[in-house]
């Protein structure tokens, strides 16, 4: 199971991992569950590697801040999702200190939390196992991901001028 193969299903406490794809839709398996379960076309399902956090300079994928919460708990759970919000709060703010107040809610954060400990429940104990694959702007310290005025500026190709036909 990899990180990339995790998604949140609007409505479903429990974060699951992709096992196929068909026609009509997705099978996928609840981290806490043993049976696989049909994931109708309809239903809105969100990918673990495309959701991010507002910061004042952007966004910060959410894998980045796993890796910091993995990396200050040592792999083991952090707090309850249903622990005291300014303690939450508190904690959330040493990890990405530049987070957006008024677009990150208090149940985003409250969600964080719940999805990192259920990740480490599940193998995910160690900041190496949220790094991308194929990011090669990805560096040994997740917490300098957090900062995006730190990540390179990615420079598109230059178009091809339009050969002439005659």
């Amino acid at each position: 199971m990899d990180f990339d193969s995790l998604i949140a299903r609007v409505g479903k406490p429990s974060l699951f991992t992709i096992i196929a794809t068909g026609k009509n839709g997705l099978i996928a398996k609840a981290l806490d569950a043993q049976r696989p379960e049909a994931v109708n076309p309809s239903e809105q399902v969100s990918t673990l590697k495309d959701i991010g956090m507002y910061t004042h300079d952007g966004e910060v994928p959410l894998r980045n801040v796993f890796a910091s919460l993995s990396i200050k708990f040592q792999g083991q759970q952090g707090p309850s999702h249903k622990a005291d919000l300014k303690e939450l709060k508190n904690i959330f703010s040493e990890l990405l200190p530049n987070y957006d107040t008024e677009r990150v809610y208090d149940g985003d954060i409250r969600k964080v939390f719940k999805w990192y400990n259920q990740l480490a429940n599940n193998g995910f104990n160690s900041a190496d196992k949220f790094a991308a694959k194929t990011d090669p702007a990805h560096t040994e310290d997740p917490a300098e991901d957090l900062n995006p005025a730190s990540q390179p500026e990615q420079k598109l190709p230059a178009k091809k001028p339009k050969s002439s036909k005659k």
